[in-house]
């Protein structure tokens, strides 16, 4: 398949971390991480402009690789039935 190969091992150089989601509204973002705080991750909502408008993304963690963000991304899913994204840095 076209980018198939691509995919199996992206690169960054600044590394990676989780992104579980982004919001228009920063209250929203605060709600989401407040509950996963509370559940005990160390999470932090970051804003920033994508497309002319403001997101404020709720993320966790800071990985120099790949496969340790993945493995990290299977562990939170599977303990928290919520669905994050591996996203570069």
């Amino acid at each position: 398949m076209k980018g198939e190969a691509a995919a199996a091992t992206p690169k960054s150089k600044k590394g990676w971390t989780l992104q579980m989601k982004a919001f228009s509204a920063a209250e929203d973002a605060d709600k989401l991480a407040d509950k996963l705080r509370r559940n005990g991750h160390e999470v932090r909502v970051e804003a920033g402009e994508a497309n002319g408008r403001m997101w404020h993304r709720v993320r966790m963690g800071h990985f120099d690789n790949w496969d340790a963000a993945l493995a990290a991304k299977q562990a939170f899913e599977k303990n928290e039935s919520v669905i994050a994204y591996v996203v570069s840095l």
